[in-house]
C-alpha cells in the first residue's frame, strides 16, 4: 500500500521491509509516515530482523542519552518558564482571546492552532518581559530604552499550520530571543549549563503510546488563564498527572493525553512537560459535552508526532529538537 511522509512520499511497505531486512544492523530504519485515506499515522521504527516487535528502539552509543531528570517539578518550571510566551489575540467583534505558546528554538514558537487563527494577533508577550502599558511607562522614565522595548511585544514573520485542520497546532516564527539570559544571567545553585532557552520535544512517536504509557506519571502544565482580580494575564504553572491515554472517534487521529489538571481557558496552546524536561504534549481542548463549562471537562493534550510532522514538512531544524528530526530523515546516518 503506498504511503506518504513529510520526508518523502512513494515509499511502499516492502520498500521499508525490504530495506531493513538488507541492513540488519542496528539503525535499519528509523520512518515516519502517514498512510493514505486518512488512517492514523503508522510508525515503522527500528525494524530489525533479530526483532520486530522492540517497543521502542535501542539507542547507539553516539546518541545522547536521556537526560537525568530534575530534583522535582519546581525545578522544571524553574528551568522553562522562560520559554513562555503569552499570545493575545482580537476577534472580529473585538473579543480579546489570550492562549500560551512556548520556544522550541531559533525563534520558532509552538502553540495550539485555535488560539491564533480566529482572530488578530495582537501582542506576544515574551514571560519576563515587559509589554504592553509597562513599555510605554519604562520608556516615559528612561527613553533611551526605546530602541529595545516593543509595546507590540515579539515580531512575528511567519505562521505555519497543519494540512489537516483538525490537527490543533501552529508554528510562528518569531523574535524570541534569550541570548542575553544564557550569557549574562547566572542562577544561584545551578551550573552554568543547566538553564535553557528553549523546550526539547519528547521522541514519543504514536505507535510507541500504549494505553497505559506514562499512566500516573507527573507533568507540569503552563499558559495563562484569567485569575479573578489580577491586573493581568500572568503566567500560570500547574502540577499534575496524566490519567489516561485516548484516541478520539472526531478530530485528529493522534492519541492525547488526558491530564489532571482543569483545563482552564488561556492554557490552550500550552506545554505539558515530563519531569524529564521533554514536551509530552501541547494542550488543546477541553473535553465536555451539552456546552458544560470548560472547567467541567477533561483536559486533553495532543502528543508530539503532528508537531514533528509539521517541522519535517516545512524543513525546520529548531535547535537540539534538529538533531531527533535528522535522524528520521537518515534513520541510516
Amino acid at each position: 500500500m503506498p504511503w506518504s511522509s513529510p520526508f518523502g512520499d512513494g515509499a511502499t511497505w516492502s520498500d521499508v521491509t525490504a530495506n531493513a531486512t538488507a541492513r540488519q544492523d542496528d539503525a535499519a530504519v528509523s520512518y515516519v509516515g502517514r498512510m493514505e485515506r486518512g488512517q492514523r499515522t503508522v510508525i515503522l521504527h527500528n525494524v530489525l530482523c533479530e526483532d520486530l516487535c522492540a517497543p521502542e528502539p535501542s539507542r547507539r552509543s553516539d546518541e545522547v542519552p536521556m537526560p537525568t531528570p530534575p530534583a522535582d517539578m519546581p525545578d522544571v518550571y524553574k528551568k522553562f518558564h522562560v520559554c513562555m510566551v503569552r499570545v493575545t489575540t482580537e476577534a472580529p467583534d473585538g473579543t480579546p482571546g489570550c492562549g500560551a505558546a512556548f520556544h522550541i528554538g531559533d525563534g520558532w514558537l509552538a502553540t495550539a492552532r485555535h488560539v491564533i487563527d480566529h482572530g488578530e494577533l495582537k501582542e506576544l508577550a515574551q514571560h519576563g518581559q515587559p509589554s504592553g502599558p509597562e513599555v510605554d511607562r519604562i520608556i516615559a522614565s528612561v527613553p533611551e530604552l526605546a530602541q529595545h522595548l516593543h509595546a507590540t511585544g515579539l515580531e512575528c514573520d511567519r505562521i505555519i499550520y497543519p494540512a489537516d485542520e483538525d490537527v490543533d497546532l501552529a508554528l510562528l516564527h518569531t523574535s524570541f530571543d534569550l541570548t542575553h539570559y544564557m550569557t549574562k544571567h547566572t542562577i544561584v545553585g545551578y551550573e552554568e549549563d543547566w538553564k535553557a532557552d528553549h523546550i526539547r520535544i519528547g521522541d514519543h512517536l504514536d505507535d510507541w503510546i500504549s494505553d497505559d504509557w506514562m499512566m500516573l506519571t507527573e507533568v507540569l502544565l503552563m499558559g495563562y488563564p484569567p485569575i479573578p482580580f489580577a491586573k493581568r494575564r500572568d503566567l500560570v504553572a500547574m502540577r499534575g498527572e496524566v490519567n489516561a491515554v485516548i484516541d478520539m472517534y472526531r478530530g485528529p487521529r493522534h492519541p492525547h493525553f488526558i491530564i489532571s489538571p482543569l483545563p482552564r481557558g488561556g492554557f490552550s496552546g500550552g506545554p505539558v512537560l515530563t519531569s524529564y524536561g521533554a514536551l509530552l504534549g501541547v494542550m488543546t481542548e477541553s473535553l465536555i459535552v451539552d456546552d458544560a463549562p470548560a472547567e467541567l471537562g477533561y483536559g486533553a493534550a495532543i502528543t508530539v508526532q503532528p508537531l514533528w510532522d509539521l517541522l519535517g514538512t516545512n524543513n525546520i531544524y529548531p535547535a537540539s529538537n534538529a538533531e531527533f528530526l535528522r535522524q528520521l530523515e537518515n534513520p541510516g546516518a
